[in-house]
């Protein structure tokens, strides 16, 4: 069972990984990363084992971006329908690419937004549910 720690860490290195592979393994790439003030929203509810676990808190994680863009656009997000996991998302930041992590037709309570270079991901925000 993940703590509400782990479950934060895990927002955090789902942006910060994928970075320092495309870039060899260098550190220096994730200096930009970090988790931002948890934000209030929609009530979100998700299994866990065997119990449901629910709450209004959202978690939201950055790479090279600013919390204020990545936490505006998150709230235009989670109010919406997803069209399923991996779904596209219109209305993200210019240049970004945005995908939802909810099943099909929950509200979207997590997802990430990446923008590429070169096929390297050179900024990103993700967020989730915050488990505390």
């Amino acid at each position: 069972m993940r703590t509400p720690l782990t479950a934060s860490l895990a927002v955090a290195l789902a942006l910060v990984a994928p970075i320092a592979y495309a870039a060899g393994g260098a550190p220096s790439r994730a200096a930009g990363a970090k988790l931002c003030k948890a934000i209030s929203g929609p009530r979100w509810s998700v299994a866990r084992g065997h119990q449901t676990v629910s709450g209004r808190r959202y978690q939201v994680g950055v790479l090279n971006v600013s919390c204020s863009l990545a936490i505006r656009h998150v709230k235009k997000f989670y109010g919406r329908r997803s069209t399923g996991a991996k779904g596209l998302l219109s209305g993200g930041p210019s240049g970004y690419v945005c995908r939802s992590a909810a099943p099909k037709g929950l509200k979207i309570f997590q997802g990430t937004c990446k923008r590429r270079t070169g096929g390297t991901t050179v900024a990103a925000f993700a967020w989730s549910p915050k488990l505390s």
